[in-house]
């Protein structure tokens, strides 16, 4: 369990509190193209920058269009602007699964008794990945 998101949806008590307020400002001040960076997010609604990222990921896994760039967060009810995001979250995906694959062949050599650079070059299609598909 992450420190400070014991909460059953992954929030910490104050994301908590304000979810629906943040959503909402989203929906009403910041549909694309308009956006807003996560500093102002955090001092506008008192909340740490993993807290914000929390609530981004609560409310895309609720199915919202929430979308983030450089620019910063936005909303949208457009599937044709959300799928940069959707992109862009798939890219993610697959660099994480990347470093779990390296990282559980690091822990089989090291049982092993091998030693030295493993020198992988592991290429994970994030829709043809098992693990993947058996946790979506």
């Amino acid at each position: 369990m992450v420190k400070g998101f014991d909460n059953v949806a992954g929030l910490s008590a104050r994301a908590l509190e304000v979810k629906d307020l943040f959503l909402t400002t989203l929906k009403d001040n910041y549909k694309y193209p308009n956006h807003i960076k996560s500093p102002k997010i955090e001092k506008g609604l008192n909340l740490s920058g993993s807290e914000v990222r929390a609530l981004v990921h609560y409310h895309r896994a609720d199915g919202q269009l929430i979308l983030s760039s450089q620019k910063g967060y936005s909303w949208t009810n457009s599937p044709t602007e959300a799928q940069t995001t959707i992109e862009s979250l798939k890219q993610r995906s697959n660099s994480i699964l990347q470093a779990l694959r390296g990282m559980e062949a690091g822990i089989a050599m090291l049982k092993s008794g091998e030693q030295g650079d493993l020198g992988l070059d592991i290429k994970i299609d994030y829709q043809s990945d098992a693990w993947f598909k058996d946790r979506q």
